[in-house]
């Protein structure tokens, strides 16, 4: 039985130190596919953060 309410949520990481390697575009291409491949009913939170300011 699948329950909504009692689903961890799960955390996907794209990091590398080099900048222009894609990662923000991964990121937000990844989360689309995996709401899509649920067909609407999971939800994505897409968190960037550049260390290099």
């Amino acid at each position: 039985m699948n329950d909504k309410k009692n689903r961890e949520p799960m955390v996907i990481a794209l990091a590398t130190g080099k900048g222009g390697s894609m990662k923000t575009t991964s990121a937000v291409f990844l989360a689309c596919a995996l709401v899509d491949q649920s067909r609407g009913e999971q939800r994505a939170l897409v968190a960037d953060a550049d260390v290099q300011g």
